[in-house]
C-alpha cells in the first residue's frame, strides 16, 4: 500500500483485520483498503447529515429565540406610557379641548420632526393618526411626557362638603402645592403636584381673589420627584424634572399671567432645561425665587448627592408620621431626634448633645442653615414641646462656632417675635 494511504488510513487501521505482507510489515488487504474507503465515506455522509440536522435545529431554535426577544422588546416598546395612555382615554370633548406639546430629549432628527408630527396632527383634530404616530415614536425612544393646555379652562365643581373651604381644580391626591400672586393682574396660580396617577402635576388660576378656580393645564410623565413655582414679568414659572424620560434634567415651563396659556421661549420650545444634574443624582427640593431689585429669576436645587445634611429635632408622634430615628435618608444624611409630647429643654439638649452635634461635627459643613421652630415654646398654642427663650439661645450657642447664616421660621405666639431680634443680635 502507498504511503500516501497508509497515511490517510492509519487512524482507522484499529477497526479492520490486519495481513501480513511478503515484505513482513502489517498492512491492509486491497479488499480491506475498499470496505475502509467506502465506509469511511458512509460515515462521513452520515457525520455531516446530522452535523446539518443538529446546526439547522440550532439555527431554527436561534430564530425562535431572537424572534421571541424581539417581540418582548416590541412590546415593552409600544406599551402605553402615561401619557398616551392619558390621551387614549380621553373621550370626544376632552379631545377638542386639549391642545398638547410632545416633551422629549433626542439628538435623533427623525424623532424630533415625527414628535412636532404628532403635536399637528393632535392639535388639527387628527387624533387617530397622533395616536399612531406617538406610539411610533415611543418605540423609537421610549417614553415621552405630554404638556396640555386647556383651550377652555376646566372650572372647578362645587361641593357643598367643602363648607366655608374653596377647593382648587377636581382633582384628589394632592401632594404639593406652589401658590403664587401675579401683582400686576392679580390673578392666583396654583401649581398641584398629584401623588398618584396622571396628571402628575397640573395648574390651576383664579381671576377672583381665589373664590372660584379654574383649571388651565395638565402635565403626564412620570411622577416629579417635586416641582416650585415664582411668577416673573408677568410670566408664570414652574420647575420640575421628570425622572422617568430623563433623570438628569431639570425643566422648567413658562405661562402667560394674563390667562395661564402655555407660552414659549425663543427657540419656539415649550419646555427648556434649567440645568443638568449628575448621573445617579436626583432633585429633592426645589425653588424659585424673583428679586425685583435685580430682574432675575433664580433657581435653588437640593439634590441627593449627599453634600447636605438635615438634622432635625421635633415632636414624635405627630402629623405626617415621619421623622423617626431609623430614616437616614438616600445617602445617610438625615439625623433626626424626635421628642415626646411635653419634653422640656434638659430633653431638647441631650438630643442636641448626643444625636445632632457629634453628627454636624463630623460632616464638617460649610455652611448651617437653622430654622428655628418656635412652636416648640412652651407659650405656642398649638405645640406639645415646653423650650424657653434660654433653651434657644443655649442651642445657638453651641452651634455658633461653624454659623455662617440663620434662616427663622416664627411661631404661632405672637411673644416669639422679639426671638428673631435676640438669636440675630449676639
Amino acid at each position: 500500500m502507498s504511503s500516501d494511504v497508509s497515511g490517510q488510513f492509519r487512524n482507522l487501521s484499529y477497526s479492520h483485520n490486519w495481513v501480513n505482507s511478503p515484505q513482513g510489515s502489517y498492512a491492509l488487504s486491497r479488499r480491506d483498503v475498499s470496505w475502509s474507503l467506502k465506509r469511511t465515506a458512509s460515515i462521513r455522509q452520515r457525520s455531516y447529515m446530522k452535523s446539518a440536522v443538529l446546526l439547522l435545529a440550532l439555527v431554527g431554535l436561534l430564530s425562535i429565540a431572537g424572534a421571541q426577544s424581539n417581540e418582548k422588546t416590541i412590546q415593552a416598546q409600544t406599551a402605553p406610557s402615561p401619557a398616551r395612555m392619558t390621551l387614549e382615554r380621553m373621550g370626544p370633548d376632552e379631545r377638542a379641548n386639549a391642545h398638547i406639546s410632545v416633551e422629549f430629549e433626542s439628538s435623533d432628527g427623525q424623532a424630533v420632526s415625527l414628535g412636532r408630527q404628532v403635536e399637528r396632527l393632535w392639535n388639527g383634530g387628527q387624533y387617530d393618526e397622533a395616536l399612531t404616530g406617538l406610539r411610533n415614536l415611543e418605540t423609537r425612544i421610549g417614553n415621552v411626557a405630554i404638556g396640555n393646555s386647556w383651550r377652555k379652562p376646566v372650572p372647578t365643581l362645587t361641593a357643598d362638603s367643602w363648607g366655608m373651604d374653596v377647593r382648587i381644580g377636581n382633582r384628589d391626591s394632592l401632594q404639593s402645592i406652589s401658590l403664587v400672586l401675579d401683582p400686576t393682574s392679580g390673578h392666583l396660580f396654583a401649581v398641584l403636584r398629584h401623588s398618584s396617577g396622571a396628571p402628575h402635576w397640573s395648574i390651576c388660576m383664579s381671576a377672583d381673589n381665589g373664590a372660584t378656580w379654574d383649571e388651565t393645564f395638565t402635565w403626564i410623565g412620570s411622577p416629579p420627584t417635586c416641582i416650585a413655582a415664582s411668577v416673573f414679568w408677568q410670566q408664570l414659572y414652574v420647575v420640575y424634572n421628570s425622572p422617568g424620560e430623563n433623570a438628569q434634567q431639570v425643566r422648567v415651563r413658562q405661562f402667560l399671567c394674563s390667562d395661564c396659556s402655555v407660552d414659549t421661549f425663543e427657540t419656539g420650545a415649550y419646555w427648556a432645561a434649567a440645568c443638568t444634574l449628575s448621573v445617579g443624582d436626583t432633585m429633592k427640593e426645589a425653588s424659585l425665587v424673583y428679586l425685583r431689585t435685580h430682574p432675575r429669576l433664580y433657581g435653588t436645587f437640593l439634590i441627593s448627592d449627599g453634600s447636605v445634611l438635615f438634622c432635625s429635632t421635633h415632636q414624635a408622634p405627630f402629623y405626617p408620621g415621619t421623622g423617626g430615628p431609623n430614616e437616614t435618608g438616600e445617602c445617610g444624611t438625615i439625623v433626626n431626634a424626635p421628642l415626646r409630647a411635653g419634653a422640656a429643654g434638659d430633653a431638647f439638649h441631650e438630643a442636641l448633645a448626643e444625636r445632632i452635634l457629634p453628627r454636624l461635627l463630623d460632616f464638617g459643613p460649610d455652611l448651617i442653615l437653622i430654622s428655628a421652630g418656635f412652636d416648640a415654646h412652651e407659650r405656642d398654642p398649638l405645640g406639645g414641646l415646653r423650650l424657653t427663650e434660654q433653651d434657644f439661645s443655649e442651642a445657638t450657642k453651641r452651634l455658633r462656632h461653624g454659623l455662617r447664616f440663620s434662616f427663622l421660621r416664627l411661631g404661632s405666639h405672637v411673644g416669639s417675635w422679639y426671638f428673631l431680634l435676640f438669636l440675630l443680635g449676639y
